[in-house]
């Protein structure tokens, strides 16, 4: 499943489950009181709880050291690392927008791509969390300043964070968040300074883990608007 951060146009501003129209978005973790830490699945999508990504911004689960061990080791671990053994990270992602022209184009809206490219090193771990620092660049775009703001990048330093969330077995991927602050890594809520995608599960194969999906974008949740189609690759060193 698609849930992504997305578009800031015509005053509208949301980011919210895909497609933005809210009522075909079924139930999910964490959204009502209680249900992350009731160990049952709530939503029915094989992650329970702090597992889940929607529990990640939880204050249930902000303190919760939830470190996936695949070894065997006896000793005392005081740290919070995930014995995923990456310390950096490259990442490419290409945003194509599919514009309803018939509708959209005499508002100065087409069909257009952004490309961005960023690479860093790891700057803090915790439980299935790993954040790393480095450039991140916008490569190309022929989308204009509106659509441009979809992706947070901050032109004059090119630089960021990319935060990744491994799946409780360490062997996918399951969100992405592209931020400004050290400190503002979770996959929720509106963001400024940040964007993110989540409930990926992109399998990790070797060291790549590659996603490509279809979204589809409806204004005020009732104007169809464009598909998105969203091509992420992250190697993990």
């Amino acid at each position: 499943m698609l849930r992504t951060c997305a578009l800031s146009i015509f005053l509208l501003s949301s980011c919210t489950n895909a497609p933005i129209d809210t009522s075909a978005v079924g139930p999910f973790e964490g959204d009502d009181p209680g249900e992350c830490t009731d160990g049952a699945d709530n939503d029915r999508d094989d992650y329970f709880d702090c597992d889940d990504s929607d529990c990640f911004g939880s204050p249930d689960c902000s303190g919760e050291a939830s470190d996936a061990d695949a070894d065997t080791d006896t000793d005392a671990d005081t740290d919070t690392d995930t014995d995923a053994d990456y310390s950096a990270i490259t990442v490419s992602y290409v945003l194509d927008w599919d514009i309803d022209d018939a509708k959209w184009s005499g508002y100065g809206f087409t069909d257009c791509t952004q490309v961005y490219s960023g690479s860093g090193t790891v700057v803090e771990t915790e439980g299935l969390r790993l954040t790393f620092f480095g450039d991140w660049t916008q490569d190309s775009s022929d989308c204009g300043d509106d659509l441009d703001a979809t992706v947070w990048y901050d032109p004059t330093t090119r630089e960021g964070h990319n935060t990744v969330y491994l799946t409780p077995d360490l062997r996918a991927v399951d969100a992405w968040v592209l931020h400004e602050d050290l400190s503002d890594s979770t996959p929720d809520g509106e963001p400024s300074d940040k964007f993110y995608i989540y409930d990926m599960d992109a399998m990790i194969s070797g060291s790549q883990s590659a996603y490509e999906e279809d979204e589809e974008i409806r204004l005020d949740g009732i104007y169809y608007f464009a598909t998105l189609h969203h091509d992420l690759q992250i190697t993990l060193e």
